[in-house]
């Protein structure tokens, strides 16, 4: 018994040396070995976890959609841009393709929420006959007959319903349609003739029997014309002295005093300090916009701009050839171009009197105006330019078929004569001096006018692009 216990004692002692010395020398290697070998029990149970416990997304929501096909030789169906109305469940483009587009089939992608998210299942309906069907997400389908789209997202169970809509222009739409509103709508013999817009209101002031009068109606309509009492300006004072400009119009006396309305009708003069030669109206600015003139400094004519006359910032000198009476301007503030901000000015007088037949284009630079000059091949006398669809438009006096030619540029370098899409109507006669303006409507509104045989016209026309008419 005593040999056993000794036996015991020594192979208990040996162990315990053993693990000392284990201890002692693994104690790092072991540690190392517990993180790794922990890792891999953690890895292997994710992968003999059931399946079923993994949460599977819930959002059934078209994210983007696009569509292409071999056949659109143009792009133009993969450059559309589809907007998706989650609220109101329609997926459609706002931008109108091109008039008469068609393709047969086309390569449809929808994205989810995630790549690792994708949909369950997607229904399309299709019209023109009507069938509903699952679609595998690879086979083409035809565009111009997809009405509706459901999806299922990954849980199988939440479902989002989409009308779908591929806008195609069903008319051309670079045509200008134009009606005649009205004819005669002033009750005195005319000599002379402006109409410009305060606010909602369009006002023609005019000359008749050697006073200045006026007439006024609501914008949206351009009907039914009221006269109106001019008070306030000095006689002599006729309608191509005003200009619609701040927050109403200005004109200009005889002596080159300054008068302001707010209403069209009663006029103040305002003290300027220096005299006022020419006013072109609103110049566009990155931060806003002031009113462009020209002034007498001591004989030298320069440029100024102003808020409303009361104070005078006078800026460079304006060249010899630039026009100072009997112009016609437009405003250019083309939202999709930030630099694109300045009047265009044609026709007119220099002031030695001589005819300017160039385009103007006036920016301010700094301290500045720019002023750009491009001649061009037709007499501007008597023209009309407005800016309409982000262009620059010219209503020329040239004719052609005994109509106005109407001419457009992008940016008022270089002019080229419209398409027959864009000619006037049959009965509307040629004329110069005519007023235009355009409206937050998408029209173009032409008021008066002096015809081929000098003679005033009294009559309002009306005009706009199919492509604008629904925005």
């Amino acid at each position: 018994m005593r040999l056993k216990r000794k036996i015991f004692l020594l192979l208990h002692n040996l162990n315990a040396v053993i693990y000392i010395f284990l201890k002692q020398m693994t104690s790092t290697y072991l540690s190392w070995a517990s993180v790794i070998i922990g890792g891999i029990l953690l890895f292997s149970s994710c992968l003999n976890s059931n399946n079923a416990n993994i949460d599977k997304s819930s959002d059934a929501q078209v994210y983007a959609l696009a569509l292409s096909s071999n056949a659109d030789s143009t792009g133009v169906l993969s450059a559309a841009e589809f907007t998706i109305d989650q609220v109101g469940k329609k997926i459609f483009n706002r931008d109108s393709l091109s008039y008469l587009f068609a393709v047969d089939s086309a390569k449809l992608t929808l994205s989810a929420s995630s790549t690792y998210s994708p949909f369950s299942q997607i229904i399309l309906t299709l019209k023109n006959p009507d069938s509903t069907y699952s679609w595998n997400g690879k086979d083409s389908i035809p565009p111009l007959r997809l009405s509706s789209i459901i999806t299922t997202a990954q849980d199988g169970i939440t479902t989002k319903p989409y009308d779908f809509k591929l806008n195609i222009y069903q008319q051309d739409p670079n045509i200008l349609t134009w009606t005649k509103v009205t004819d005669n709508y002033l009750t005195s013999s005319v000599s002379a003739q402006k109409t410009l817009a305060i606010g909602n209101t369009f006002f023609t002031y005019y000359v008749s029997g050697g006073t200045l009068k006026g007439a006024s109606t609501d914008a949206s309509g351009g009907k039914n014309w009221t006269e109106i009492d001019i008070v306030g300006l000095p006689a002599g004072t006729t309608p191509a002295m005003i200009t619609a400009a701040g927050k109403g119009a200005y004109a200009l006396g005889t002596d080159q005093t300054v008068y302001f309305t707010p209403n069209g009708a009663t006029w103040t003069s305002v003290t300027t300090s220096y005299p006022v030669k020419a006013i072109y109206g609103d110049l566009p600015l990155t931060t806003g916009k002031t009113i462009l003139t020209v002034i007498d400094d001591e004989g030298t004519l320069k440029f100024a701009e102003t808020e409303n006359f009361a104070a005078i910032q006078v800026l460079n000198t304006i060249k010899s050839a630039f026009p100072v009476s009997a112009f016609s301007t437009a405003q250019v503030n083309n939202p999709t171009v930030f630099s694109a901000k300045y009047i265009a000015v044609s026709g007119g007088l220099r002031s030695d009197n001589t005819a300017n037949n160039a385009n103007w284009l006036l920016q301010r630079k700094g301290e500045t105006i720019e002023a750009i000059a491009t001649e061009t091949s037709f007499s501007q006398q008597g023209s009309s330019i407005f800016f309409y669809d982000n262009k620059l438009y010219l209503m020329s006096s040239e004719k052609e078929n005994g109509q106005n030619i109407l001419y457009n540029s992008n940016y008022g370098l270089n002019w080229t004569k419209v398409g027959k899409n864009q000619t006037f109507d049959p009965e509307f006669t040629y004329r110069t001096q005519a007023s235009v303006i355009t409206d937050a409507e998408n029209y173009i509104w032409i008021f008066g006018g002096v015809s081929d045989a000098s003679q005033q016209l009294v009559e309002v026309w009306r005009g706009r692009l199919n492509k604008l008419a629904g925005e």
